[in-house]
């Protein structure tokens, strides 16, 4: 039954290398039962190579086992026999392969939340068109893939509905290709959702059926977008000088009770300038957190925005006294985490979160403002002052267009209607662009969607 003669061995690392390169992980978890099986057969067998009644021996169920574990335990068998027989390594039939039991009601939620492309799914080879129609696992795989090559990131809960829908789709469907009705079906607005609630769930469905449509494997539409409730939005803060002074005190002298650990003598030094840096670059809280090292070049004062929210790279150009600033920080973290690849780095030389970021800002914050406010706050702060400074009464040279265009452009906005959000904070704004430059103004503004861009 094996067909070139490859010991167990060779097999278990052809197919743990396989699972590598398609971006799985092999960590012990995934393969404790497969390692735990070619234990068994180099225990109990002589021989070398791989045989039907090797795996029928391990894969059967045990006295006490439970009908879940069971099935978990030979998961990852009957996607290593699959490898094998696609790749020409062991000739087995797929009626051959261990088979599930029935699930008890308790046990049926064993494989909700495995995601779709990591099912046993029919691969390509050459010269083999086993199917006239791809079916729904190898779509998924086939995305998956490319949104690995492509770098592109998946939030948890972007991926969580991708295997909800493929997990629906399994359950509700005895075809195994993707049809209209299946998208339709799942894509429609629940009751008591709210609408922007639906676009959120459908967002990563739509991007995968563009995906499937331009490679030719489905023709039909995607589920339309439907409008967003109307609701009124945060006005953002408008710091004054008296808030900054006392927010910017409070990052200078943080007290903790921890003073000689290594994460706390780093939180004493990135507080204080990440926030600074915020505060008069206009940078996204993201783009700050994941800053590398190398896109930041502290002799000119440049800083590349590679990782970003959007896939669009720009670049900020530092005021001198941040760049300095820049310079002592780095000669000290470097004192506490040599050799690092993260700008602002954790005590493993990773980005902050999310969290990190917002918890360290509310604790400055509040010990002596009371305003509600949020670090994204510098972004708007950033934008309305420099509007501001544009125009004045006394200067009436005005070149509006190249000033909203480098706006644009260092705060990585992918279009201009985006920074014209930003105009509706600045007071009187608009009539005294009007008053001096009526025709740079209509040049930006004319056909433009007056609707308020968020980013």
């Amino acid at each position: 039954m094996n067909k070139n003669n490859l010991s167990r061995n060779q097999m278990y690392n052809s197919f743990v290398e396989f699972r590598r390169l398609t971006g799985r992980k092999n960590t012990y978890c995934a393969l404790c039962n497969l390692f735990n099986f070619i234990n068994f057969c180099n225990k109990n067998y002589k021989e070398e190579h791989l045989s039907l009644q090797m795996i029928n021996e391990w894969c059967k169920k045990r006295e006490t086992e439970k009908v879940s574990s069971y099935n978990k335990r030979i998961y990852l068998i009957r996607s290593f026999l699959y490898y094998l027989k696609i790749s020409g390594y062991f000739n087995i039939e797929i009626s051959q392969f261990p088979q599930f039991l029935s699930k008890e009601k308790s046990d049926c939620e064993l494989q909700k939340n495995i995601p779709c492309w990591e099912k046993n799914i029919p691969y390509e080879t050459p010269g083999e068109q086993p199917f006239s129609e791809p079916s729904r696992d190898e779509l998924y795989r086939k995305y998956a893939e490319y949104r690995k090559a492509s770098g592109l990131k998946i939030s948890k809960s972007a991926l969580k509905n991708l295997t909800a829908f493929a997990n629906a789709c399994d359950r509700n469907y005895k075809e195994s290709h993707l049809t209209q009705h299946m998208t339709d079906t799942w894509c429609a607005k629940r009751e008591n959702e709210l609408p922007s609630s639906r676009n959120t769930r459908i967002s990563l469905i739509c991007r995968f059926l563009d995906f499937l449509r331009k490679r030719n494997y489905i023709d039909f539409a995607n589920p339309s977008y439907l409008p967003n409730e109307k609701t009124s939005h945060r006005v953002p803060h408008e710091f004054t000088e008296e808030e900054l002074s006392k927010f910017f005190k409070a990052c200078d002298n943080i007290k903790s009770k921890y003073k000689i650990r290594k994460f706390e003598r780093i939180r004493r030094i990135v507080v204080p300038v990440v926030f600074r840096l915020l505060y008069s670059s206009g940078m996204r809280t993201c783009e700050a957190r994941d800053l590398r090292r190398c896109d930041v070049n502290l002799e000119t004062g440049v800083v590349n925005i590679v990782i970003s929210k959007t896939y669009s790279e720009h670049i900020i150009v530092l005021h001198d006294s941040m760049r300095e600033l820049l310079v002592r920080y780095d000669a000290a973290i470097e004192n506490i985490i040599p050799d690092r690849t993260v700008f602002f780095p954790n005590i493993h030389d990773k980005p902050f979160s999310n969290h990190w970021l917002n918890d360290n800002f509310n604790q400055m914050w509040y010990r002596y403002n009371k305003v509600y406010a949020i670090p994204y706050d510098f972004r708007h702060g950033y934008a309305i002052k420099n509007i501001n400074r544009w125009i004045t009464k006394e200067d009436t040279d005005c070149f509006v267009s190249d000033q909203f265009l480098a706006l644009s452009r260092s705060m990585g906005h992918d279009s201009i209607v985006n920074t014209l959000y930003y105009y509706s904070f600045v007071p009187s704004f608009g009539k005294i662009l009007k008053d001096f430059c009526e025709e740079s103004y209509n040049n930006i503004v004319q056909e433009l969607d007056y609707d308020e861009e968020y980013e």
